[in-house]
């Protein structure tokens, strides 16, 4: 099974409206997600969850700026990034991360 290195950049425009981490099919075996960490970038909290995640519910993660986050992924299974989706508590607050896709989106 080859790998592609993807980089991971999203904000969030407007607080409570969901972002999705990636387009459909984004099967990946191995992510990590940090929230913005560079002074100024990040002024309150983003929120992981599924479709409809907001400060109060849906949540699977809270990062403040700078925390990090690496769900573990069993070996030979895979983690659709499509199905995962950022809000904050400010505008512009966001992620940034790297992950491992599956060639072919298989």
């Amino acid at each position: 099974m080859a790998l592609q290195t993807i980089e991971i950049v999203k904000a969030v425009a407007t607080p409570g409206t969901a972002v999705a981490l990636a387009p459909a099919n984004t099967n990946v075996v191995y992510v990590l997600l940090q929230a913005k960490a560079v002074t100024g970038d990040n002024t309150g909290n983003v929120f992981i969850g599924k479709s409809g995640v907001d400060k109060t519910t849906r949540q699977i993660v809270k990062l403040a700026a700078g925390d990090v986050w690496e769900p573990e992924i069993p070996r030979g299974e895979y983690l659709d990034l499509s199905e995962l989706y950022i809000d904050a508590a400010t505008a512009a607050d966001g992620v940034t991360g790297v992950a491992f896709l599956r060639a072919g989106g298989e």
